[in-house]
């Protein structure tokens, strides 16, 4: 699934099986990996950063809110580099 394409996330979720009532639980973790160093990062690889961190996980959590319990959790796991970065 390609989380950075509205069309493609809703495509995924509607292939899940009828037989779910609900979900108790999301977990978000979709990611890539941009090895270009920070000074030399190009608008378009941005872009696509914020393609799939930030609009990813709204797209998915869009699609899936119909099907959250009411006490559902739900959990956005980030990089590892958000924390302390990559050397190159």
């Amino acid at each position: 699934m390609e989380v950075s394409d509205p069309g493609s996330v809703d495509k995924e979720i509607h292939k899940l099986s009828p037989e779910i009532q609900g979900m108790d639980a999301l977990v978000l973790c979709a990611g890539l990996i941009l090895l270009t160093e920070f000074k030399k990062i190009t608008p378009d690889e941005w872009d696509r950063v914020i393609a799939v961190y930030q609009n990813g996980a709204f797209y998915t959590l869009q699609t899936l809110t119909p099907l959250l319990w009411n006490s559902a959790s739900v959990v956005l796991a980030s990089s590892v580099s958000a924390q302390m970065g990559v050397s190159h």
